[in-house]
């Protein structure tokens, strides 16, 4: 009768232990994606939004993007996707061989242009969330079309 106590002790005690264990876990999610970004030109007011790095260029002009001259201040928005927003970001803006980091909410960041010369410039957002229950990578990019 005594072992059948103990086996019944150590039952209840595995038991209490496997549904502790259960419930504390976490889930991980992977996703992967392409990002929400806007890109504004605080001098003049125009704006655009980016969602994908999908574009395939082969001669010609780069795709229409953000128009902005020297002087002008930018101002870049990484917008996660709704059902995410609660995870925090590291996110980072690259642009005119230069890169930006923003690691709190709102993810936006402003560029001033200076010295950049006439041509055609990839902006490109990546967005990471490495927390105990998420782990999400999202990227984007459009061009910035720098005209003088």
């Amino acid at each position: 009768m005594k072992t059948l106590k103990n086996f019944f002790k150590l039952f209840v005690l595995a038991f209490f232990v496997i549904a502790f264990t259960q419930c504390s876990k976490t889930t991980v999610q992977s996703i992967g994606g392409t990002a929400d970004i806007t890109a504004k030109n605080l001098t003049t007011g125009e704006s655009v939004k980016g969602k994908t790095t999908g574009n395939i260029q082969i001669g010609g002009n780069a795709p229409k993007g953000l128009s902005a001259r020297n002087g002008d201040e930018l101002e870049f928005t990484y917008v996660p996707q709704p059902a995410y927003a609660k995870y925090q970001y590291n996110v980072t803006f690259k642009v005119f061989n230069s890169e930006k980091k923003v690691s709190g909410n709102p993810y936006t960041v402003r560029v001033k242009v200076e010295n950049i010369k006439a041509d055609d410039y990839y902006l490109r957002c990546d967005a990471v969330c490495d927390s105990d229950d998420a782990e999400i990578e999202e990227f984007a990019g459009l061009y910035i079309n720098v005209i003088e």
